[in-house]
Order: structure tokens, then sequence, then C-alpha cells
């Protein structure tokens, strides 16, 4: 009995580390949608004839979208600069004010 408890011990051992040797689970990777973080407000306006429009404002993207007689309005804010060009005399005049003041 002593004799076959040694080959069984050792034929065990070679077996379990054999078996532990497969590939393990890979890592699930679960990816989550970003936040919205708009700052949006949504109003339903109804008239006296009870006529809906419905305004949705971005104000993050500074944009608007009016659903009006089933037409969908979208509109977008855009800044204007304009370029407004001093003659050279206007502007020696503020600088010669600037200094006499001080």
């Amino acid at each position: 009995m002593k004799k076959l408890l040694t080959p069984v011990l050792i034929g065990l051992t070679i077996l379990s580390s054999t078996a532990c040797k497969h590939p393990g689970k890979e890592a699930e990777v679960i990816t989550t949608a970003p936040e919205n973080k708009d700052d949006i407000s949504k109003n339903i306006y109804v008239d006296s004839y009870g006529e809906k429009i419905e305004v949705t404002i971005n104000k993050t993207k500074n944009t608007a979208t009016v659903h009006l007689n089933g037409k969908t309005y979208d509109l977008k804010k855009v800044m204007l600069y304009q370029s407004i060009q001093l003659p050279m005399k206007s502007i020696n005049t503020l600088k010669s004010r600037e200094i006499s003041l001080s």
C-alpha cells in the first residue's frame, strides 16, 4: 500500500499542475456613454387658439430648436465682429489727452 501511495500522489501532483495551465478569462471592458453636461431648457407654450410651440434652448452650444405646426427650426447663435478703423488724428488726440490727464 505504501508503494502505491507515492505514485498516486506524484500522479495527482502532475495532473493538478497541468490542469491549471489553460488561459484565464479576459477581463470584460465596460464603456459608459459620456454624460450630457449641456445646459438645456425645454418649454412648451400654448396661445389662446390652442396652438403649441415647443422651444428647446441649449445654452452650452448656443442653439435653439423650435417645433411649430409640424416643422422644426434649428437656430444657432453667431457672433459677428465689426472692425472699426479710426483715423490717425483721433488716435493721436486720445494719446495726448491721456498724457495731459496723468
